[in-house]
């Protein structure tokens, strides 16, 4: 903990045990990686072609297309479970 404590401050350091306590703290690749998915299905849902964010996020067309693919099922298994309302 003492290193965490140095890279990231105490209040921050305390924050990610609490959200992962008990559980193996994700790599800083693992981090990046979830939020540069999320980065892509932000960009999707504001219109930016597949192509485009392809480009962007230096990943190929069909890497976007699983990201965008897997995001349309989780959502869909979700509204189907009544976790998430429908759209309408």
């Amino acid at each position: 903990m003492g290193h965490l404590i140095v890279l990231l401050g105490k209040e921050d350091a305390l924050a990610l045990c609490r959200l992962y306590g008990g559980q193996r703290i994700p790599s800083l690749r693992r981090l990046a990686a979830f939020a540069r998915r999320e980065m892509v299905v932000a960009g999707h849902m504001n219109g930016h072609t597949l192509a485009d964010l392809a480009s962007k996020y230096r990943l190929s067309l069909a890497g976007v297309k699983k990201i965008i693919t897997e995001y349309r099922l989780q959502r869909y298994r979700l509204q189907r479970s009544g976790l998430l309302p429908a759209d309408e």
